[in-house]
């Protein structure tokens, strides 16, 4: 099996036994990595956990080969970032229990059963011993993978990690699966508990819809089996035009005259418009009541609110000069004025951000203090003024531009 991956991958986990056993430590891949073998898909969740102690694995690796290491001493869990090669989780097979629903669980070193136990879907608990390829089931995995089930281990799953609530149905629609029966008679009785969560755990979970290849059709299945209801009842918005909105911009990345690369402000582009492009038909009470409840980044924050703002705003400004559409839009994020133009269709939030902000007139501070003006706020009146006038088409050369000055320095003395 792991012939079917990149030959700097199966280097890496031949590395990785060699040293382990070198501790007498098993290695095991585990999870999503094996499962997407299975389904002939690439393998980039490559987690290995060890019977014995991860982080002195991860310790003798850096060692030996050199690289980076990030530990968790509470877990007993390391990330190995090679030299060359994706980072590698080594974590030590442990024990779960949880205290109370939706608590983040106790956690006991264990062996390698126990781990298994403790994961989410049957699909994610195969294991592939590195040492000789052996393939261990033992949650009927490759069963629920063949007949294309979601299934939690036991029946209190959901309760312990109502997370896993979220996961289910991005795994469901990712592969185009479907719940076990048993499996979707638990989520009713489970979404009570969604409010138990975290901000920041309950977020992330809704992060990661805009890492999947079509978030609008896993965000509606969420709608269908209450989630999202769930999340903050009776503001959460989602319907079909929703859906395709989302749909539409996220398949394609913006053109290249929109300014936009793949982050923003620090966060994945496809993030900030995603959340931006699901929020533009609130009002900013809203989306203030849903960032209470999820303590969104800013720069989705900024972007959500300066969205709903502008496509309010949009009526009003129709028909005016294209200086007050400029002073308008000068300070949206251009994340937003996108969303905005994709929903709206004004040309003039386009035209804005291809030509009209990159207008400026040839004069600025210094001329004007060589023209002999003090400085002072008037500077900033008359230069805001030129820009205008190149805007609105009242300057169109730079002796238009020059009179126009020294008509405005003359009214302003």
């Amino acid at each position: 099996m792991l012939a079917r991956l990149p030959v700097l991958h199966q280097t890496l986990l031949r590395q990785i036994d060699a040293q382990a056993a070198l501790l007498g430590f098993p290695a095991y891949l585990v999870g999503g990595g094996v499962r997407d073998i299975l389904l002939d898909l690439p393998a980039l969740d490559l987690d290995i956990v060890i019977e014995g102690d991860a982080i002195q694995l991860a310790e003798a690796l850096k060692d030996r080969y050199g690289g980076l290491l990030t530990l968790h001493a509470k877990f007993r869990t390391a990330t190995w970032q090679p030299p060359e090669g994706l980072p590698l989780d080594l974590i030590t097979a442990r024990r779960e229990t949880y205290r109370a629903p939706a608590s983040l669980p106790d956690v006991s070193p264990s062996i390698l059963a126990d781990d298994l136990a403790r994961r989410d879907f049957s699909i994610n608990t195969l294991a592939l011993r590195l040492a000789d390829e052996a393939l261990l089931d033992l949650h009927n995995a490759q069963s629920d993978l063949a007949n294309g089930l979601i299934r939690v281990l036991h029946g209190q799953s959901f309760n312990d990690d109502p997370t896993r609530l979220y996961r289910a149905v991005r795994y469901e629609t990712r592969y185009a699966f479907r719940l076990a029966p048993d499996t979707l008679a638990l989520i009713p009785p489970a979404l009570a508990l969604v409010e138990r969560l975290t901000a920041e755990r309950l977020r992330h979970e809704l992060d990661l819809v805009f890492n999947e290849a079509r978030p609008a059709r896993t965000l509606s299945r969420m709608a269908e089996l209450g989630l999202l209801h769930a999340v903050l009842p009776d503001v959460l918005p989602w319907d079909s035009d929703i859906a395709k909105r989302l749909d539409s911009a996220l398949s394609t990345p913006p053109a290249p005259g929109w300014g936009l690369g793949l982050t923003f402000s620090g966060q994945p582009l496809n993030l900030v418009l995603g959340y931006a492009l699901w929020f533009a038909g609130l009002a900013q009470s809203q989306i203030t009541l849903l960032h209470e409840r999820l303590t969104f980044p800013l720069a989705v924050l900024k972007t959500s609110q300066a969205v709903s703002a502008l496509l309010a705003d949009l009526p009003a400004l129709a028909g005016f000069k294209t200086s007050a559409w400029a002073r308008r839009l000068e300070e949206v994020p251009l994340p937003a004025l996108y969303a905005a133009h994709h929903i709206s269709a004004e040309d003039a939030l386009k035209r804005y951000v291809t030509d009209w902000r990159h207008i400026r007139p040839n004069a600025d501070g210094e001329t004007l203090k060589t023209l002999g003006l003090p400085p002072g706020p008037r500077y900033a009146e008359i230069l805001t003024q030129l820009r205008a006038a190149w805007l609105d088409g009242e300057v169109a050369s730079d002796e238009q531009e020059l009179d126009l000055l020294q008509k405005l320095i003359q009214e302003k003395g």
